[in-house]
């Protein structure tokens, strides 16, 4: 008996390329680090408080303060309820924000207030009321301090 051979040829499995592009990879800035934006939330809240005192929401902190002589603003430990002059209310909304809304009061307050109700830098502005109104506990405690002093 003789064998007859037939090569076969070797299948190779088949090939599929696949061409994709993949998307690059792409980092974005996390916008509760970036100074600019800092910077212009501590601007846009010094400039809201600094209103609000303008417009009488907040006699406690204006009564702390007295108009001793022509420009001169100091601390008073009695809190009392007169009736300041438009003058000498400019006055002390002045001495307040140089003296007391620093920039390193406001960055701090600012800080707390988004670790207090759990927001972003840039969700600040929505929740304005309760951002004020942790400047102004803030600014009360600063000034018990200053007048312990």
């Amino acid at each position: 008996m003789s064998f007859i051979r037939i090569p076969i040829p070797v299948i190779q499995p088949l090939e599929i390329i696949y061409q994709t592009t993949m998307p690059a990879l792409v980092e974005y800035e996390d916008l509760n680090y970036n100074r600019e934006l800092r910077e212009k939330m501590i601007k846009l809240f010094r400039n809201s408080f600094v209103e609000k005192l303008a417009s009488g929401s907040y006699p406690d902190v204006l009564s702390h303060f007295s108009v001793k002589q022509k420009d001169k603003v100091e601390l008073v430990k009695s809190v009392h309820g007169a009736k300041d002059s438009s003058e000498d209310m400019g006055l002390k909304i002045r001495f307040i924000e140089e003296f007391f809304l620093t920039d390193r009061f406001m960055t701090r307050a600012l800080q707390k207030a988004t670790e207090k109700e759990g927001i972003n830098w840039y969700d600040l502005y929505k929740y304005k009321n309760e951002v004020r109104n942790t400047i102004h506990k803030r600014l009360l405690k600063k000034i018990e301090k200053n007048l312990q002093k």
